[in-house]
């Protein structure tokens, strides 16, 4: 976020949030919270080296009750640190990695019997990109161009056993992804015009084994950057008996270059458009953009693009961002609802942006996925310090 392209450059991150959970399915009725928070932060090593850590602390504190049998409540406390590392070239060339190590306990209280047992927690991903030179060049007032992307994760969480009510649990997951994307990029009067297809393999062990995925799109940017439209499609085939596939539209005014002005996105589509690798890709830890005073509204997290359910999927983002002389800086209202065929978000948010590098966010979200209401306050704080 708000990344500088000066050497030395440090970005700090903080934020605090929470989320209330329920359900009344099953014939066991609980309901509770989840909260904590983060802090975090990044130096830039060089100008497209980057290295930060960021520690969390998360609570989970449920009761429940099952009908004609017990009641309790259920909590969990978990400290966690992950460190991250990213590098790019200007020739194209991109390498990121990350991990992940957490800790913390487990106590279940039934019938004025508590048990505790101790929880541990590991992840790891590392992944990369190579621009080809085969095949890149000129082809009839077209631009192509061609590379390989891959990525690999594993994770593992374990629970011990405390010799009475809780068992012994560990559970794995792991995967990897490969695949070659090209594209054809044309400059037009009246913008650019870019379409791009890709094919690869990918394994989840846990999500249908392996599978090969094919995406194909196109964008369309104007010329003063404001006006953008895009086309996902994406088909996930000969995954044994999982099966996705998606298409979804995206129509985008941006703000003005320093943030001030209208912006609104509309994206209705259908079914699982973009896979989670796409989505680290388009904004995660490989991002070299400089950042700056300017709020895209569709850098929201979203739920639509990647629906886990076939089925239609409408998303629309609205805000105005506000210059303050008085004050400094600007301040953006801004609003977001989207719908699966299985989950409704809705979204109400004021962002803060004091100058470059230094950010105040607060919004509130209340989701309702398969009938099980969740709403959270969210609070960040985000701040760069130039290098001298």
């Amino acid at each position: 976020e708000g990344l500088s392209p000066y050497v030395g450059d440090i970005t700090v991150c903080a934020g605090v949030d929470w989320r209330r959970l329920a359900d009344e399915r099953m014939g066991t009725d609980w309901d509770g919270s989840l909260y904590g928070g983060h802090l975090g932060g990044h130096v830039r090593l060089g100008t497209y080296t980057l290295a930060g850590v960021t520690v969390s602390q998360q609570f989970v504190d449920i009761d429940y009750a099952a009908a004609g049998e017990s009641d309790g409540e259920w909590d969990l406390s978990l400290t966690g640190v992950q460190p991250y590392f990213s590098r790019s070239w200007e020739a194209g060339q991109r390498i990121w990695a990350m991990a992940g190590w957490g800790t913390g306990e487990l106590t279940l209280d039934e019938a004025e019997d508590k048990h505790e047992a101790d929880v541990n927690q590991w992840l790891g991903a590392f992944g990369g990109a190579l621009p080809l030179q085969w095949g890149a060049g000129q082809m009839g007032g077209w631009q192509r161009s061609l590379s390989l992307k891959g990525d690999a994760w594993w994770g593992r969480l374990e629970i011990e056993e405390n010799g009475a009510l809780i068992t012994e649990m560990d559970t794995n997951t792991n995967g990897l992804r490969a695949g070659l994307d090209s594209r054809f990029t044309r400059a037009l009067d009246a913008g650019a015009l870019s379409l791009t297809t890709g094919a690869g393999v990918r394994y989840d062990n846990d999500a249908g084994g392996a599978g090969v995925e094919w995406t194909g799109g196109m964008d369309y940017s104007g010329l003063d950057s404001r006006l953008h439209a895009t086309l996902n499609a994406r088909a996930l085939l000969l995954r044994g008996h999982t099966k996705e596939w998606g298409v979804s539209v995206l129509a985008r005014l941006s703000p003005a270059r320093d943030g001030s002005g209208l912006s609104f996105a509309l994206a209705p589509g259908w079914g699982q458009s973009q896979s989670n690798r796409e989505a680290l890709w388009a904004g995660g830890l490989t991002g070299a953009q400089a950042g700056g005073m300017g709020t895209d509204l569709t850098s929201i997290p979203s739920l639509t693009g990647r629906s886990q359910q076939a089925g239609p999927t409408f998303k629309a983002e609205l805000g105005y961002g506000v210059p303050l002389p008085a004050w400094g800086g600007l301040l953006t209202p801004l609003s977001e609802y989207e719908q699966t065929s299985h989950a409704r978000q809705v979204r109400l948010g004021l962002r803060w942006l004091w100058r470059a590098g230094l950010t105040l966010e607060l919004d509130g979200r209340y989701r309702d996925e398969d009938a099980v209401p969740d709403a959270g306050l969210f609070i960040r704080l985000g701040t760069g310090i130039p290098a001298q």
